[in-house]
């Protein structure tokens, strides 16, 4: 089995450091490059780390890998402006991108959101939506996107509002609306993984994933 070459996008979040963690212990990856802005916490055999600059990611060299996964994404409070926002959650993302295409690289694997729309007139879902048209707008082999409900797991900044939300979800409709229950992302990373092992399609080809495949375990 020819072991293949995976780019991980975002890798310091909740699910990009799930599939850090996930590829470097898959026998199918040979090699994981992480593309950061500052030095990444852990250190693998398997691990290319590189600190780029994000805002010059279109004048990196070609370079072919199997897989683009791109997990990038902030929050209004984190990011400190709506445009400062939208370079991590959009315009990032569609450079990187760019720089899959020229590449040649045939699968990219996008963490978005359930209600991403460009039409949105919330600023969050316009957001993913504005990066989900550009990036497919590329035609991509195979554009695999992750749309999860909540993303619950240990993050580095502090988002009580999500946090509470997903709490107060599963207790009062967790059973009730299942498909929309929160989303581990353990879970979310380990379920783009396998997705990202299917063959290669004739023609340029959208999967969207939505949130019953990504279901967080329950622990009551």
């Amino acid at each position: 089995m020819k072991q293949k070459t995976a780019l991980v996008v975002g890798a310091t979040g909740v699910v990009g450091r799930e599939l850090v963690t996930q590829l470097i212990g898959d026998d199918r990856y040979k090699r994981i490059i992480l593309w950061v802005r500052r030095p990444y916490p852990i250190s693998r055999e398997k691990l290319d780390v590189r600190i780029i600059d994000f805002t010059t990611i279109e004048a990196l060299p070609s370079e072919y890998v199997d897989e683009i996964f791109c997990a990038l994404g902030t929050s209004l409070k984190k990011a400190g402006s709506v445009e400062a926002f939208r370079r991590v959650d959009v315009t990032y993302p569609i450079a990187v991108a760019r720089w899959g295409r020229r590449s040649g690289v045939k699968r990219f694997v996008l963490v978005s959101a359930i209600g991403a729309d460009p039409h949105s007139p919330l600023r969050y879902f316009k957001a993913k939506g504005d990066t989900e048209a550009a990036i497919t707008a590329l035609y991509y082999d195979s554009l695999q996107i992750a749309h999860p409900f909540l993303i619950i797991g240990e993050r580095g900044d502090s988002r009580p509002v999500e946090r509470s939300a997903a709490w107060l979800f599963d207790r009062t409709f967790g059973r009730r609306f299942s498909r929309f229950q929160p989303s581990d992302g353990k879970q979310i990373a380990a379920v783009m993984i396998e997705k990202a092992q299917l063959p290669i399609p004739n023609q340029p080809t959208v999967y969207r994933y939505h949130p019953q495949e990504f279901q967080a375990p329950r622990t009551r």
